[in-house]
């Protein structure tokens, strides 16, 4: 029973090692480094807690010692739950970003296919415009999923309404208006 935390020491870095070796990620490069730095720290704290205080039969410090190694072990779990937790909230955040860069790249390539496509030329000067400053913005965007989602379909739509000036100096505005908003949006 004396040696219990020091088995679990010495189990639990077996499979932290393990499993950080079992990762092929490249991604996961700093939480390996984390995994293995914690473990080993765990171990050591382990025993030494061990050496210093449950080797040696003091009576009342027996319950003490096992407190303290308890508490060795729950923050080890602590340290690998706050991290692993940590690298689920940044891979969300990754994800995100690509997301929005991937519809942002579908915008200006609609935009440029338009201008591409249009005979109007006071079309194309406004798409033109449109595709100057969509060259300059910030393809990351928090929060902007509903106004590039309408931008996309508002692109669509210019294909749809090619015989209508009018409606496509419209199109070109509010898709004008929807990446100034968009524009706020990555602002704040």
């Amino acid at each position: 029973m004396k040696y219990i935390f020091c088995i679990i020491a010495v189990v639990l870095t077996l499979a932290t090692w393990i499993y950080v070796f079992s990762i092929k990620d490249k991604n996961k490069a700093m939480l390996k480094v984390l995994y293995v730095a914690s473990s080993v720290i765990y171990l050591v704290a382990q025993f030494f807690v061990f050496i210093k205080i449950g080797r040696r039969s003091w009576g009342f410090l027996d319950k003490y010692s096992y407190l303290v190694q308890a508490m060795c072990l729950f923050a080890y779990i602590l340290v690998i739950l706050i991290s692993t937790l940590v690298d689920k909230y940044i891979m969300s955040i990754q994800r995100k970003e690509e997301r929005s860069i991937s519809t942002f790249v579908q915008i200006r390539q609609g935009i440029e296919e338009s201008i591409v496509l249009e005979k109007h030329d006071e079309v194309k000067n406004r798409l033109m415009k449109l595709s100057d400053s969509v060259r300059y913005m910030n393809p990351v965007c928090h929060g902007a999923e509903k106004e590039e989602a309408e931008i996309l379909q508002l692109i669509q739509n210019l294909k749809q309404y090619s015989f209508n000036e009018e409606a496509l100096c419209q199109i070109c505005d509010d898709i004008e208006q929807l990446l100034k908003m968009r524009e706020i949006r990555n602002r704040n």
